[in-house]
């Protein structure tokens, strides 16, 4: 009562008064005050109104804490880094691309482990968002294309160990199921360094699942990694 009193510079006894409110200037959720001494009908029309919102109740999902620093909640930082809240669609016009970066050059991104394709990309509204190498355990995983690690963990439980590197605005790569980790999270990597190990973190067999992420909308990786490897 006093805060809403203060906010529009009002005597709050005068407020108290004028509501019908007692001496213990007591409000409640979903209560409506007027702002002048006028009819409730007119002080809808002429006087705004203030709507005293009812108290949220809500049973937020807890963070899930990683191994690699469980000192703080890694789920919410893994969504961010990874775009999965982006509406953003890639588009082209017809005088070629608009934000062009030699990322977008077929051919460009260095395989991020040697290993048998065994799983291809589905699309962006698929589940299975990038594309499976399956390989020995402890194989190194390396960064596709120079970049910054943006997350280093395993706060999504589904990718297991997971490793996102950062290339530019446009650009996030993504590396899951690791055995280990090898970097940390705002550390620059260059293209072909060891990230990673090979595991089965978050699945059931051993393998990478490789992703590539363009302004957050998953992509085809095949489409920018090197024809031989």
């Amino acid at each position: 009562m006093y805060r809403i009193a203060q906010r529009y510079n009002l005597d709050y006894r005068s407020l108290a008064q004028v509501n019908g409110i007692n001496s213990r200037y007591e409000i409640y959720p979903g209560q409506q005050l007027k702002l002048s001494g006028v009819a409730l009908k007119r002080a809808w029309q002429q006087s705004p109104a203030i709507y005293v919102a009812p108290p949220v109740r809500s049973n937020p999902p807890q963070p899930i804490y990683t191994g690699v620093n469980p000192s703080r909640p890694t789920y919410p930082v893994a969504v961010a880094a990874f775009g999965s809240n982006s509406s953003k669609k890639t588009t082209a016009t017809a005088a070629g691309r608009t934000n062009w970066s030699p990322l977008t050059t077929p051919g460009s991104w260095d395989w991020p482990t040697n290993g048998q394709l065994v799983r291809d990309f589905r699309g962006s509204g698929s589940l299975h968002k990038g594309i499976d190498i399956r390989g020995k355990l402890g194989e190194p995983v390396r960064a596709a294309a120079a970049g910054k690690v943006v997350y280093a963990g395993d706060g999504l439980r589904s990718y297991g160990n997971l490793v996102i590197v950062k290339h530019d605005d446009k650009f996030l790569s993504a590396y899951a199921h690791n055995r280990r980790i090898l970097v940390t999270e705002g550390v620059t990597v260059a293209q072909g360094q060891r990230i990673a190990e090979m595991g089965s973190s978050g699945t059931d067999s051993v393998k990478l699942h490789f992703e590539i992420r363009y302004d957050g909308n998953p992509v085809d990786p095949l489409q920018y990694l090197q024809v031989n490897r």
